[in-house]
């Protein structure tokens, strides 16, 4: 088998060389191809003589080049670059050269089919000045220095080639939306003048008033294979028009063959639907099966029989749309077996085989009474919950169900209680209990010897309340620089907390309600502390049913300011045998703790304390004291704040005065 205009050509020379070109003449003009793609700087010259003679002219100025620049290349193209990227699959211009280049069979074929990738290639040159005279050609290959190579053997092209005869005996297959038509071609026999190497299929439509081609990829004269070609999609009992045209390697084409005429309609029926099953529901019997692949299936129908070798007959009272193999059948009878087949029908009528049988036994599908009465109590943390039985006579048992809301609830029994057992204990997940204050739904349903479940008859309840809640996870208290002392807590972790409550104890006394606060409020400021007291606080948490949890408790807190008091007046100190008294007016400030007595060797040197706690009335005996020392006295409040140094003193004689101040 081989390619005819390429491998026909430059196999079947009769001195078994290929020749380098082919030369084929057209409407006045002579197209000389190269029968192989020159590699890169290679070109060629073309040399013309008159039939009879020898005497050789070249025609082109330059030699003749391939373009192997990509983009170069696609430029020179144009529109054939996107017929030419698709051929060969490229996905780049550099790729897309690459590939032509690559195999001369794919080059020849695709430069008989387009000029302009010949020239792109530098596979082709046209003589537009030979006027359809005889002549003798021949080529000579130059090099990339410019040397020109030996010419090669003459040709002689002796006027216009005759065109392609056309195809006959054209026949029609007709099937489904499809046409194939198949012809005959003569056997190419050495000809150089037979030059036909692919063919073009043209269709009239109905109502259309002229011929249109319609073959979309090439269909090239193969040598052994009969051509063919299939027309598809097209609509079923419409009549269509089709003729074929051979076509030669410059592209002239033949006339038409013969004009046949086609009505494509479907005969072959849908396959046979498989994979049927039958699922018994409550009030009906659902049947499945796979979906049909075929593109004009219409619909199915379903057949119904009470025994396998009994008639069936068909149920459906509309068809069952092709793209939907689903079928509910509610109108057989509960504690029965039934036997269903499914047929296919296409659009244009033909019915398929009937699928294989399958059986089903419908079973009884009536819910059973559901009971009534439920009543409930509590059992520690738990519930039991009683109920009045159903009146149904094939019951098996209850099912038992809780939840948060009527819309969600978990069953609770994994079988059913017994048809004889009229309550439920339920514990809670793990039997750890149910929440102290949550409300809940129970439900409790009937299931009779089929399964079938009744409506749950619902009872709603609320736990009773017993269970303080959490205390406030941390308790965060600061003495701000005032005195106030400012509390702060984090949320407690139980949802059902509505209040906080406050409490202020001072150290060995009672505890004092400051307090209540809303669940949103979790800081308070205590002003009313007495400074330098130690007191411990303490929060609460309150739920909904009034249960108070035990407190979150804060270390002790010693109220504090940062003001000192005002410092002492009339400081005196005065030398006795004793020792040195010193003395000092009196100051007014609401947390005066008392005072400190500060003794130094200089005015201006270091002052060192004399008491070990707070002088609490205004007169101090220094027994160590001498006339070379200098005293300060500072008043110091509950915080710990001592007055600033107004003045220091130095004992001196003094007299006594008989009025202790």
């Amino acid at each position: 088998m081989f390619l005819l205009a390429c491998a026909l050509i430059l196999s079947s020379w009769a001195a078994g060389e290929v020749p380098p070109f082919v030369a084929v003449a057209r409407d006045g003009e002579v197209y000389i191809y190269l029968t192989e793609t020159p590699a890169r700087g290679i070109g060629f010259n073309v040399y013309r003589a008159p039939a009879g003679t020898g005497r050789f002219v070249k025609l082109n100025p330059r030699p003749i080049l391939g373009v192997f620049d990509p983009y170069a290349a696609m430029d020179s193209l144009g529109r054939s670059y996107e017929i030419l990227a698709g051929a060969v699959g490229g996905e780049s211009p550099f790729q897309t050269l690459r590939r032509v280049r690559r195999s001369n069979f794919t080059s020849t074929i695709l430069s008989f089919l387009d000029p302009k990738v010949a020239e792109v290639l530098g596979r082709l040159y046209v003589d537009r000045t030979a006027g359809g005279r005889g002549y003798l050609y021949r080529i000579t290959f130059v090099d990339p220095t410019g040397k020109e190579g030996p010419p090669s053997r003459p040709q002689e092209v002796r006027g216009p080639t005759r065109p392609p005869v056309p195809p006959g005996e054209l026949k029609v297959e007709v099937g489904d939306m499809r046409v194939t038509l198949r012809w005959g071609y003569p056997p190419w026999r050495g000809d150089l003048s037979d030059l036909a190497f692919c063919f073009r299929v043209y269709r009239k439509d109905p109502g259309a008033g002229k011929f249109r081609r319609v073959d979309r990829e090439v269909i090239l004269r193969m040598e052994g294979t009969p051509p063919s070609y299939t027309d598809v999609w097209l609509e079923n009992g419409k009549r269509y028009l089709y003729y074929v045209t051979a076509v030669d390697v410059t592209g002239r084409e033949s006339p038409p063959s013969e004009v046949v005429e086609a009505v494509p309609e479907d005969r072959v029926p849908p396959a046979v639907p498989k994979g049927l099953s039958a699922m018994p529901l409550r009030g009906g019997v659902r049947l499945s099966w796979d979906m049909n692949l075929e593109l004009d299936l219409s619909h199915y129908d379903v057949y119904r029989s009470t025994g396998l070798k009994g008639e069936f007959s068909r149920i459906n009272p509309e068809h069952v749309p092709g793209d939907s193999p689903v079928y509910l059948d509610t109108t057989m009878r509960e504690g029965r077996p039934y036997f269903y087949k499914v047929s296919a029908t296409d659009f244009s009528g033909n019915v398929s085989r009937r699928s294989n049988a399958v059986s089903v036994l419908v079973e009884d599908a009536t819910p059973p009474e559901p009971p009534t009465g439920l009543i409930w109590e509590p059992e520690g943390r738990g519930v039991i919950v009683r109920w009045r039985p159903s009146l149904a006579e094939d019951l098996r048992g209850y099912y038992v169900y809780r939840g948060r809301t009527r819309d969600i609830m978990t069953r609770l029994n994994g079988s059913p209680v017994g048809p004889d057992t009229t309550w439920f204990f339920d514990g809670g997940y793990g039997d750890a209990g149910l929440r102290p204050g949550g409300s809940y739904y129970f439900g409790v349903s009937a299931v009779d010897s089929s399964w079938n479940e009744s409506p749950m008859a619902l009872l709603e309840l609320t736990m009773p309340d017993d269970e303080p809640p959490s205390p406030p996870s941390t308790l965060a208290v600061e003495v701000k620089d005032d005195g106030t002392v400012r509390l702060a807590w984090n949320p407690s972790p139980s949802s059902d907390v509505v209040k906080y409550r406050l409490y202020r104890r001072p150290v060995g006394g009672e505890p004092e309600l400051l307090g209540e606060l809303s669940r949103g409020v979790r800081s308070f400021a205590d002003g009313g502390v007495e400074k330098g007291v130690r007191y411990v606080y303490a929060v609460t948490s309150v739920d909904r049913a009034g249960n108070e949890g035990p407190p979150r408790s804060s270390g002790e807190v010693v109220p504090r300011d940062s003001t000192p008091p005002s410092s002492p007046r009339q400081v005196r100190a005065c030398a006795t045998p004793e020792g040195v008294e010193i003395t000092w007016g009196r100051v007014v400030d609401r947390d005066l703790a008392g005072f400190n007595v500060y003794r130094s060797d200089l005015p201006t040197g270091k002052f060192v304390r004399l008491n070990s706690e707070p002088v609490r009335g205004r007169r101090f005996m220094d027994k160590g004291g001498t006339r070379r020392h200098w005293y300060r006295v500072h008043a110091v409040d509950t915080s710990g704040n001592e007055s600033l140094v107004r003045t220091s003193v130095r004992p001196r004689g003094c007299v006594k005065s008989l009025r202790r101040p």
